[in-house]
């Protein structure tokens, strides 16, 4: 056996002093397994894992891990293992007992023979088929839990661990489930009659440890050939009670040696016992078993195709969090002694996640910043002449909020900015200022909302915005642009082509907008509202979408919201996109107030909304489905309810009905109306969740709120 050992770092020197120290004691007692109060299995594991970075070899490191781990079973090798680990930690050195040599290898061939499982030369791409006793069929089981490749096993973790007490027989209480060990004294077929197992024919075995007996009661018949009288077995199961005697109802079994049971024995009466024994639960498809799936991947683990595995994380970072290594972390997953070693490996696999996460954050931000976008400065007087032309007064946080956009235009680097704020906070002020300055520079400016409605309320505020623009940078010229789904085939055809020649210079739309047809001019910003309302791929798309329709410079990204997806903040958080917040209120709006009121206090509600629309407000009402649902009569609908509300409740107002699948010009009919003050309620589906530009609202009642998701509220 040729053992490799790197020079190590002074860490590693020191780690290998400590390991000769055990195994100067080890052999001082005689090979007597006392030198570690946990047994050389676990020392292997927890030395390995201080090991990861000390310059020692992987291959070093896995040797001794594997010997100490033959120590706890191999009584009689463990001269020789002792010999075999100190040329390990002094280098590599030819061995001298060449029948010693052959001994071990045999032990290490014994100790690992899922190696048989697995094809000679087989790899982590191999398919399952590569696992000898994997055929077609049992193929076909593991293809349904995503597990082609032999790499899909390794990394298929158990779902939980089934956790058993290391117990003496005198210590079973019922309802626990415990590990114990014993001799078989007694076996036999019964047939029950009593219980709810009356006329079953079972198979009874009494076990005893030499602290007492306990019974075991299994119902499949085979296993009353798998049972040996005066065999010594590993039981595990869960302990139950029938009258005054206690039973394992149904235990797993394995069979041991008399060696085993005098290690435990000897490991609990110096208080060096493990208090549990874990069992990985894998999930499962038909004709699938945990324990075929444990026998499956520990042939794996023990041919070490882990090996063939690179360690996404740093050894390093590994030392500075405690952290294992990766085949480690494979092993303990799938192969733990305790729960403490799966639980570590599973922090390691989070991490893992994390490390992974914000290693492709960084990588997208990266190339963001490696593209180029076009330099847009505003002029000295734009900020005050865009304020002078608005019919309100920003307020201080939407300045600043201008000027830190403006900001962004005046570089070459592509902005990704979020503007957040809530409902009546003037974001589209805000935003409208970039795309006019976008407008004036001669580039295009394009806005996505989610809805066609907003999308033609988003049309005619800014159309004003830019009719209202007055000297140097009045664009009496422009046209704000429709592009969206309930437009002819002509209208749309007629704004594509606007927008590919640059007559087109602002344009707001839906999803249309990302479209192969589509070809923009010279496009140099891109305004995405509501982004929680886009789908993820819908949102990563959109500006790949517009960069590739635009050429080679990349437009800057702006996109408002009230409600960030996690996703978004995400984004802020590491640095990828940046935030503008506007907390202040224009003034004369008053702060907005949310009350829950329960379904008897509906006519008190009803109350205060026509005293609203007396003096001189408008109201909306929310339903969260169009039609009634038969199945689910108590949830209100707006075809139904609004039949019932212009009959019995508000027959003196003026109320209209918005949903989705109006007609759309009726649709426009009843928004205008809303708009102009014509119509005193509203009933609505969730179509109106982004926001309606309509001041003199100043009511929603919102019915069933609990079929709304928290950013639709």
């Amino acid at each position: 056996m040729l053992v490799t050992v790197n020079a190590p770092n002074q860490a590693g020197m020191a780690l290998l002093a400590r390991l000769q120290l055990v195994l100067d004691l080890e052999e001082a007692q005689g090979f007597a397994n006392r030198s570690t109060p946990w047994g050389m299995r676990k020392l292997g594991i927890s030395w390995a894992h201080a090991a990861q970075t000390t310059g020692l070899a992987t291959d070093a490191i896995e040797t001794v891990v594997e010997l100490l781990g033959l120590y706890d079973d191999c009584e009689h090798l463990r001269p020789s293992l002792l010999r075999h680990l100190r040329r390990c930690c002094e280098g590599s050195k030819p061995s001298a007992d060449l029948d010693a040599e052959e001994e071990l290898h045999a032990a290490m061939n014994d100790r690992h023979t899922g190696r048989d499982l697995v094809e000679a030369d087989a790899g982590l791409d191999n398919p399952v088929t590569a696992a000898r006793g994997v055929g077609p069929a049992m193929a076909k089981r593991l293809a349904q839990l995503d597990i082609h490749t032999l790499g899909d096993l390794l990394f298929f973790f158990p779902r939980r661990y089934q956790t058993f007490d290391n117990l003496q027989l005198s210590e079973l209480e019922p309802g626990r489930a415990v590990s114990v060990m014993g001799r078989v004294v007694t076996g036999s077929k019964a047939r029950f009659r009593y219980g709810k197992h009356v006329g079953k024919t079972g198979i009874r075995a009494r076990i005893a440890d030499g602290s007492g007996e306990v019974e075991l009661i299994w119902w499949n018949q085979w296993v009353f050939n798998a049972v040996d009288e005066g065999a010594l077995y590993h039981i595990y199961g869960q302990v139950e009670k029938r009258g005054k005697r206690c039973f394992i109802n149904n235990p797993q079994m394995q069979p041991i040696d008399g060696r085993t049971v005098r290690q435990n024995l000897d490991l609990a009466a110096r208080g060096h016992m493990p208090r549990h024994t874990c069992f990985p639960i894998y999930r499962l498809a038909a004709g699938l078993t945990n324990s075929f799936m444990r026998k499956l991947v520990g042939g794996l683990l023990d041919a070490r195709l882990h090996q063939q595995l690179n360690d996404p994380l740093p050894g390093d970072l590994r030392q500075r969090y405690d952290l294992p290594s990766l085949w480690m972390t494979l092993k303990l997953l799938h192969q733990p002694a305790e729960e403490e070693e799966w639980l570590r490996a599973r922090r390691r696999m989070a991490f893992q996640e994390l490390y992974g996460l914000h290693d492709r954050i960084r990588a997208g931000r990266r190339a963001w910043l490696d593209r180029q976008a076009p330099r847009m400065p505003a002029p000295p007087t734009f900020i005050a002449e865009y304020a002078a032309s608005l019919p309100f007064q920003l307020t201080e946080e939407q300045q600043r909020a201008v000027i830190e956009i403006l900001d962004d235009l005046d570089d070459d680097v592509p902005t990704r900015r979020m503007v957040r704020g809530e409902a009546g906070s003037g974001k589209t002020a805000v935003v409208a200022a970039a795309m006019i300055l976008t407008a004036d520079l001669g580039f295009q400016a394009v806005m996505i909302a989610p809805t066609q409605l907003l999308a033609r309320q988003h049309r005619n505020t800014l159309d004003a915005l830019v009719k209202g623009m007055k000297g140097d940078r009045a664009l009496d010229p422009v046209q704000v642009d429709l592009l969206a789904g309930f437009q002819t085939q002509a209208e749309q055809s007629e704004v594509r082509t606007r927008l590919a020649n640059g007559q087109s210079r602002i344009v707001v739309g839906t999803t249309a907008l990302v479209q192969a047809q589509v070809r923009f001019h010279r496009l140099g910003l891109l305004v995405i509202d509501e982004e929680h309302r886009f789908g993820v791929n819908q949102r990563e798309s959109v500006s790949d979408e517009l960069h590739g329709a635009a050429g080679s410079l990349t437009p800057h990204v702006i996109s408002m919201s009230a409600t960030p997806i996690p996703r978004s903040l995400n984004r802020i958080l590491t640095g990828f996109s940046d935030v503008t917040e506007i907390r202040s209120r224009p003034a004369g709006r008053l702060p907005i107030r949310t009350l829950l009121r329960r379904p008897e206090d509906r006519r008190q509600v009803h109350r205060h909304l026509r005293r609203q629309v007396a003096e001189g407000r408008q109201a909306c009402i929310v339903y969260p489905r169009i039609d009634a649902d038969r199945h689910e009569a108590s949830v209100g609908a707006v075809e139904t309810e609004f039949e019932w509300l212009v009959r019995d409740v508000f027959p003196d107002l003026r109320l209209a009905k918005l949903h989705g699948r109006m007609d759309q010009r009726e649709a426009d009919a009843a928004m205008e109306g809303f708009r102009q003050g014509t119509i005193d309620v509203l009933v609505a589906t969730t179509v109106i969740e982004v926001g309606i530009d309509v001041p003199n609202a100043t009511l929603m009642l919102i019915e069933n709120a609990e079929h709304c998701g928290l950013a639709q509220l």
